[in-house]
């Protein structure tokens, strides 16, 4: 069925659509004025940047016993850049570095 335009007020019925299927398409179109899809994925910017790495390979350095979690909190202290333990464990490991295990 090609329809060119809508033909009454409640064009769900004359497209014969379930109401489930319309929901989201009037709420995009109410929002923006556009019933195109959304951009999906994209690039994200590292949180921890190649100029930080020097910052943690020098506490790292300076005591080699400390947990992630220590090292996350000094990172926080000393830029400001709150991380989460898995960043962190990343970046210790870009330096191809090791933490000393308890």
């Amino acid at each position: 069925m090609k329809l060119t335009k809508v033909h009454s007020v409640n064009w769900r019925k004359d497209l014969k659509l379930a109401c489930h299927s319309c929901v989201i398409p009037q709420r995009q179109y109410r929002s923006n004025g556009t019933i195109e899809p959304k951009r999906r994925g994209g690039y994200l910017e590292p949180t921890i940047k190649d100029k930080h790495l020097t910052i943690i390979e020098s506490f790292i350095k300076e005591k080699n016993d400390l947990l992630l979690s220590e090292l996350c909190e000094r990172f926080f202290l000393h830029t400001g850049i709150k991380v989460s333990i898995t960043t962190m464990h990343r970046a210790v490991n870009k330096l191809n570095l090791r933490l000393k295990k308890n």
